[in-house]
């Protein structure tokens, strides 16, 4: 008995009365001989969220390591905000474009990231998500600026021979049978021609936020299969459940790299081959807490895809003595310079992401991760209630990785 109860915490703390842990109550004494009872402790509330180690921000990248270091400081923030942030921001710049595979026969793993951190309101999200996105709201806007003569150019062209078609039906329709009726049938099935073969780019854009699944998954399509969805908030997962309807299928097959087949009214049918879509939401945990609630979320394996995150705050232990020293100029720059060239990442082909390999060392450290993960998956285990997300976690660390 005593061997089954090593690792537990010892009776003794919680004992009202003296005496070792597992003994039985000692016999009743005289008042005087009777030590004064001590007082019992405080009860340990069961809800109470464990204490979990601070963000590992020494394994970052030298750029993006001092960059969130410093970034948590100027905030007074927990350092999981900033570093998550910038993983996800890395991770929606070679979406689609890098893969990883940690040794043959290993599924390709895409790169990009579901990533939830749940924080209070107070924490300073927006100001944190402005600086961390910086360079890809900059990098979009450039794209925006680039493409916008090229959209005015196409649209022009695009009227003009809608124009054309529409002049050329109406003399059709008034036209008698004959020689002159039939050049206007052939020069309007031209006109038609020209006209669908005008394409109009699509405005560049590289973030959204509370976009409803529908919305989402034409913009995704309409983006060529890669977008960032990032938000302080969470209505955009709010939006996936309406009306006691679950629509997830936009973020399932956004995760999973399957493709991606729409068929909207007035838009016709929208596709896009190995969709990736990163997501960022930082918004209070009781929003997770209710969506939770949905019993076709957690049977879907929705919730088995994220990165989870609920570190300790620091709301009320801030120095609020004197103002937070500034992140410097050279690591804000050195972030930015960084973050664009990930963003500009090429993929080695149209259709061939550039595709990393772990070294032997690293895949012995990914094999013996799994030898720990799995027995916990097993009833009594450790991992057991939280299946669905267990069963994805070494392919979680090796989008990491990547």
């Amino acid at each position: 008995m005593n061997d089954a109860l090593d690792g537990f915490p010892k009776i003794r703390a919680l004992s009202p009365w003296a005496g070792d842990a597992g003994s039985a109550r000692p016999a009743a004494k005289s008042a005087a001989a009777t030590p004064p009872a001590r007082p019992w402790s405080e009860p340990v509330p069961l809800h109470a969220a464990p204490d979990v180690p601070p963000f590992p921000t020494e394994l970052l990248p030298p750029w993006m390591r001092d960059w969130v270091s410093a970034q948590a400081v100027e905030l007074q923030v927990p350092a999981d905000l900033p570093a998550l942030l910038a993983l996800g921001v890395v991770a929606a710049g070679i979406a689609r474009k890098v893969v990883v595979s940690p040794w043959p026969g290993w599924s390709k793993e895409p790169t990009n990231l579901f990533i939830f951190c749940g924080l209070t309101p107070g924490e300073k999200k927006s100001q944190c998500f402005r600086k961390a996105l910086a360079p890809v709201m900059a990098l979009e806007k450039a794209a925006a600026e680039r493409a916008e003569p090229l959209i005015a150019e196409a649209e022009g062209r695009k009227r003009v021979a809608a124009k054309r078609v529409e002049h050329l039906e109406l003399k059709l329709a008034k036209a008698d049978p004959g020689p002159d009726r039939d050049q206007l049938a052939d020069d309007h099935r031209a006109a038609r021609k020209e006209f669908e073969g005008i394409f109009v780019p699509v405005r560049p854009i590289y973030r959204v936020d509370d976009d409803t699944p529908e919305k989402l998954a034409s913009e995704l399509c309409a983006q060529g299969g890669r977008l960032l969805v990032a938000s302080p908030e969470a209505r955009g997962l709010e939006n996936i459940v309406r009306d006691e309807k679950v629509n997830a299928d936009i973020f399932l097959k956004g995760h999973a790299g399957d493709d991606l087949r729409t068929g909207r009214v007035g838009r016709g049918r929208e596709s896009v081959d190995r969709p990736a879509l990163t997501c960022l939401y930082t918004p209070q945990p009781s929003v997770l807490e209710s969506l939770a609630e949905s019993p076709e979320l957690r049977s879907r394996g929705f919730w088995g895809r994220w990165f989870y995150s609920n570190p300790k705050s620091q709301v009320g232990y801030r120095d609020c003595s004197r103002p937070s020293p500034e992140v410097p100029e050279a690591l804000r720059a050195g972030y930015a310079a960084a973050v664009t060239h990930l963003w500009g990442t090429e993929a080695a082909g149209p259709d061939e992401p550039v595709e990393l390999e772990f070294t032997a060392a690293a895949a012995a450290v990914l094999t013996a991760f799994r030898v720990w993960i799995e027995p916990e998956l097993r009833p009594g285990g450790l991992l057991h209630h939280v299946l669905d997300w267990a069963n994805k976690l070494a392919g979680l660390a090796v989008r990491l990785a990547g």
